[in-house]
C-alpha cells in the first residue's frame, strides 16, 4: 500500500493531517465493538493467574503516598528512578504482576528478543552502569535488567502480594503545579 508523499513544512495543514488519521482510525474500528473482547473469567480465568510467583496471602496495607505509580514496566521503573533522582522517595509502584519488567516479566517464551538496539531500548543505562551483552538483547537478559532498576529505584506493590485495591486521587494546587496524593486501601 503505497504511502502518501510527506508535505514540505509551509504547506502543513493540521485539520488535513487529523482527518488523514481520523480515516484510517476509522478503517480499524469494528462495530461489535468492546463486545469484540473476552472476559476473564470462567473458562477464561486461568489467564489472570501469574504462572510465575506465587500468590502470598497479607495483611491489607494502608498507604499514603506522594506518588503512585501504576505498573512496573519501562515507564513505571524510569518514572520511579526520576522521582528518586529528584529527592522525592515517597512513592509506590503498584503492579499486578508477581515482578517488575511489564511486557518483559509476562513474555518469557523461548528466544523472545527485542528488535531495537539494546543501546538505545533499554534505559537507564548509564545510572546502573550496566552494557547489554549482544546488540539485540534477549528477554532473560531485559527482565533482569528491570529488576535491577528497581533494585536502586524502587518501592514495590506487587500483585502476588495484593488483594484488590481501592483509590482516591486529591490534587492540591501548589503554585501552579499539582501535587498528587495517592491513597488506597485494599479489601480485607
Amino acid at each position: 500500500m503505497p504511502s502518501e508523499p510527506t508535505a514540505s513544512p509551509s504547506a502543513f495543514d493540521p485539520n488535513a493531517l487529523r482527518d488523514r488519521y481520523r480515516r484510517e482510525r476509522n478503517k480499524r474500528l469494528r462495530a461489535d465493538g468492546y463486545d469484540q473482547y473476552v472476559e476473564l473469567k470462567d473458562s477464561y480465568a486461568h489467564y489472570l493467574d501469574d504462572p510465575y510467583a506465587p500468590r502470598v496471602e497479607r495483611a491489607p496495607r494502608h498507604d499514603t503516598v506522594e506518588v503512585a505509580v501504576i505498573g512496573g514496566g519501562f515507564a513505571g521503573l524510569v518514572t520511579s528512578a526520576r522521582l528518586r533522582q529528584a529527592g522525592i522517595d515517597d512513592f509506590l509502584i503498584i503492579e499486578k504482576g508477581g515482578g517488575l519488567g511489564g511486557t518483559w516479566y509476562w513474555n518469557r517464551y523461548p528466544g523472545v528478543q527485542c528488535d531495537i538496539d539494546s543501546y538505545i531500548y533499554l534505559p537507564l543505562l548509564e545510572e546502573t552502569g550496566y552494557m547489554p551483552t549482544e546488540k539485540y538483547a534477549y528477554g532473560p537478559e531485559i527482565l533482569e535488567h528491570c529488576n535491577r532498576i528497581g533494585g536502586f529505584a524502587c518501592n514495590v506493590l506487587l500483585g502476588r502480594e495484593r488483594r484488590k485495591f481501592f483509590h482516591k486521587v486529591y490534587l492540591r494546587p501548589w503554585s501552579y503545579l499539582y501535587v498528587v496524593r495517592h491513597r488506597f486501601r485494599e479489601s480485607g
